[in-house]
């Protein structure tokens, strides 16, 4: 819809110009000052191109500048309006192939350019039509001025014609409402009744008034009489009618006027009402497009969220699930408890139950050797008893130290438990393979050397304290061969190193432990691989995070799947509401089609109907068979009564006054009912 306020001088004149260029059949100006060469050149241009032209134009001195005279001689429908008994005219509009109107305060004159301005030009069809219909008013009023008729009458004329729609809402409100066709036929009959009693409705007001008073005067106030003075009154209003020839001849005139009026007025409005209707279908057409465009890109749009959902959103989720799955699997394998097996743990179980008694066996009789065996043989000696040599597996250990007390005892526990411990090392201080670097604090591989070392500190440990005990014992069993005259000498280290006691007790020590070490480590493992430890705990943690986290993502999954389907459900409902406006779509135009074609049947049965209308009326006229106005009537009946009351108030009391003057108004009442009865049946019986 165009819909453009301009002000500025330059662009509201090339506008115009423009805008009648573009003109194809019909140019309405209704122009205060017409003096522009320019615009005045186009109308000539579009008087060639047979485009029809009308123009009202202010009739002032200016407006003689231009030859409008040779644009008439080419087609111009002009007329010029006189400011004496009309007003100023000073409408500034013009309508274009009746679609496009231009109004505001420029006047088409060369000084226009020098002022401040305001144009609006629109195809708003309602803005088009009332310009269109105020061009055609005006033009009606200065064809009735120039045929003779005075303003009165024509005001009259149109204050009747305005009226009329009126009283006839006043008496029809109950009823099914008209259309304009039947409304216009009617105000054209009303206009008409109006027009013949403007004629022939003049009379004596006072001397209707004397015979009332005269007519109660003589009856003494009877209403009983008034029927028979109603009708004396109705004849005397029929002889009354008397029209001259010349009068006739302008009231044909009128009649004939008010028919090309009503027929342009209802032929204006038919067209109005055709525009509105394509103005409608275009409108309507347009904004169901809009919303089927609108529907399809929401469609659209929906549909890419699900495919975007389902080929990228829902996938990524999933292989995010999938590999936690898979990690949670991957770490579930630590859970696994291996089956016992049963030979295998009690057949270590009681080798390492033998070992234990065996080391503290053995080390029982080393430990008696290398503390106590020199201090008693010594003993033993000094009171001349005859001493046993030691042996390196001595029975009676055990019970010789427990006949040490306490300490004895207790140190035996002590020295026992040095063999066991270096045996059960690896157990006590796992193996590391990382080093940390003490000046940066990072983790490194350790040397082949190094991790050698730290793997088998434990038979390196056991080495030299089994050297070092073996060393001990063969040096005080050689002390003890020395005390007792068994040799003559005592042994070098070497010799001793190399003595059968030496290597007896490193090679039975040093092996038991190194045996016990390593079947107590098979047991060890053989039981914690069925026992929870702090790595599992720690998987077991991680493994139930990663279950939230997979439940997460399976819950947006649910949900992108829940929106999936919402978005289906949607999809749904717009194509439906899509195939709805489709059909609307396709109906509209036959719809509009069918309203046109109705409204044009309808034009043709208003003229048919209007012009039958026009003869009755111009024969009654002819006939001298003027149609009774029934107001005209009712104003002499109540002049009437004015005179008849004024009798009753002179004759009688107030209150009788009063009643009596009810009586005879009721009764002239349904007088004119049945006069008005009588009317309306002749009229329809003349139409007919």
């Amino acid at each position: 819809m165009i819909q453009d306020s301009i002000s500025n001088t330059d662009e509201i004149l090339e506008r115009i110009k423009s805008e009648l260029r573009n003109a194809k059949s019909e140019i309405l100006i209704a122009m205060a000052w017409f003096t522009n060469q320019d615009l005045y050149t186009i109308i000539r241009e579009k008087l060639h191109e047979n485009v029809k032209v009308s123009l009202i134009l202010s009739d002032q001195p200016d407006n003689e500048k231009l030859d409008f005279d040779i644009l008439v001689s080419q087609g111009l429908n002009f007329t010029k309006i006189k400011n004496i008994g009309y007003g100023m005219m000073n409408l500034k509009f013009c309508v274009i192939d009746r679609s496009i109107a231009i109004s505001g305060s420029y006047n088409w004159s060369n000084n226009a350019k020098n002022n401040h301005e305001q144009v609006l030009v629109t195809n708003f069809p309602k803005t088009v039509h009332e310009l269109i219909g105020s061009f055609s008013r005006i033009k009606n009023r200065i064809e009735k001025l120039n045929s003779g008729l005075s303003m009165e009458e024509i005001e009259r004329e149109e204050k009747a014609f305005t009226e009329a729609p009126l009283s006839m809402m006043k008496t029809e409100a109950k009823s099914t409402p008209l259309n304009f066709q039947e409304q216009s036929l009617k105000e054209f009959k009303d206009v008409l009744d109006n027009i013949i009693a403007t004629e022939v409705g003049s009379f004596d007001k006072s001397l209707l008034k004397e015979n009332a008073y005269q007519r109660a005067f003589e009856n003494q106030g009877d209403h009983q009489v008034l029927p028979q003075a109603m009708d004396s009154l109705y004849s005397n209003f029929i002889n009354e009618i008397e029209v001259i020839t010349e009068k006739k001849t302008r009231l044909k005139n009128r009649i004939e006027e008010q028919l090309k009026v009503s027929i342009s007025n209802v032929e204006m409005k038919t067209q109005n009402e055709t525009d509105t209707l394509h103005y409608n279908l275009t409108s309507e057409t347009q904004n169901i497009e809009d919303n089927i465009r609108e529907t399809e890109k929401s469609m659209e749009d929906k549909k890419h969220s699900i495919e975007s959902n389902v080929s990228i959103k829902i996938p990524f989720i999933q292989d995010k699930i999938n590999g936690l799955a898979q990690k949670i699997n991957e770490l579930k394998v630590d859970f696994v408890k291996p089956p016992v097996n049963w030979p295998l743990t009690i057949l270590l179980s009681f080798i390492t139950l033998m070992l234990v008694l065996y080391i503290f066996i053995f080390y029982s009789s080393v430990a008696y050797i290398f503390i106590f065996s020199k201090e008693d043989i010594t003993a033993a000696l000094r009171k001349g008893f005859v001493t046993e040599m030691p042996e390196v597996f001595n029975a009676h250990a055990i019970t010789k130290i427990w006949n040490k007390g306490a300490g004895g005892i207790l140190f035996l526990f002590l020295f026992v438990s040095i063999p066991l411990a270096l045996g059960m090392l690896k157990l006590i201080k796992p193996e590391s393979t990382d080093i940390t670097d003490p000046a940066t604090g990072e983790q490194k591989r350790k040397s082949k050397t190094i991790l050698f070392l730290d793997q088998n500190k434990g038979l390196l440990l056991i080495f030299l304290v089994d050297c070092f005990i073996a060393y001990k014992v063969a040096k005080n069993i050689n002390d003890i061969e020395y005390l007792i005259n068994q040799t003559d000498q005592k042994a070098t280290f070497s010799e001793i190193v190399f003595s059968q006691n030496f290597l007896l007790v490193f090679t039975l020590g040093t092996l038991s432990v190194y045996l016990f070490g390593l079947v107590l480590d098979k047991l060890y493992h053989s039981y914690h691989k069925r026992t929870k430890t702090h790595h599992q705990e720690k998987t077991a943690f991680i493994v139930s995070k990663l279950e939230e986290e997979k439940e997460e993502h399976q819950l947006q999954v649910n949900s992108l799947k829940e929106e999936n389907n919402k978005l289906n459900g949607d999809i749904q409902g717009l194509e439906r509401n899509k195939a709805t406006m489709n059909k609307q779509l396709q109906d509209l135009p036959i719809l509009t089609n069918t309203k046109i074609n109705n409204l044009k049947q309808l034009l043709l049965t208003f003229r048919e109907k209007v012009e039958n209308l026009a003869q009755i009326y111009k024969s009654q006229v002819d006939n001298d068979r003027l149609p009774i106005s029934k107001p005209e009537m009712e104003n002499r009946v109540n002049i009437f009564m004015e005179g008849w009351s004024k009798y009753l108030y002179e004759i009688y009391s107030v209150n009788k006054a009063e009643i009596k003057t009810t009586e005879a108004i009721r009764e002239c009442e349904n007088w004119l009912n049945i006069i008005a009865f009588n009317e309306n049946f002749a009229s329809e019986m003349s139409q007919n």
